[in-house]
């Protein structure tokens, strides 16, 4: 039974590595991941330490422009509750507004209405006035005429008993 071994390839005398060497080599190493966690944890600290140190002067500068934090809240509060008081009065003016509009629109309709309605009972009014002026015109011609015809009849037969009142006392005369 042969088994295969793979072949042990000979380095040169520069790559080849003992114990000291390599315990060197680690303790390099070692020494440089130290130094890097030494500075990563100083970074760390410092960019810590900077947050910190613009969040406080973050602070002063508030501090020193409007006082006291609390005082500050208090002036945010009260200008965020002018913007909404503002904010709801415009909202109260447009939806005033909004309604308004169709109140207006029907009350100048409605008074549109009302003139036109006016003028056509004017126009009626003068209309009818016309008609019945025409016709008290016309009857009144048909009553002179009526009564101009009934005169004439009248004097006719006026003119009628007169004659025959003459014819008769002309006969009674001749009679006599």
């Amino acid at each position: 039974m042969t088994t295969m071994t793979s072949p042990i390839i000979e380095l040169p005398e520069h790559y080849r590595v003992d114990g000291e060497r390599l315990g060197r080599a680690l303790a390099h190493v070692s020494a440089q991941a130290n130094s890097i966690a030494e500075y990563q944890a100083e970074l760390q600290h410092l960019q810590s330490r900077r947050g910190n140190v613009r969040c406080n002067a973050l602070v002063l500068a508030i501090q020193q422009t409007y006082g006291d934090p609390l005082a500050l809240e208090h002036r945010v509060d009260a200008r965020i509750q002018d913007v909404l008081q503002q904010l709801q009065h415009g909202a109260q003016q447009q939806a005033r507004a909004f309604a308004e509009t169709p109140i207006a629109d029907q009350f100048a309709l409605s008074q549109l209405v009302d003139q036109r309605m006016h003028a056509a009972v004017l126009d009626m009014e003068q209309e009818i006035n016309l008609r019945v002026e025409k016709h008290l015109q016309g009857l009144r011609r048909d009553i002179a005429d009526y009564v101009i015809d009934q005169l004439k009849l009248a004097v006719q037969r006026a003119d009628d008993n007169t004659r025959t009142l003459m014819n008769d006392e002309l006969q009674d005369q001749q009679n006599m």
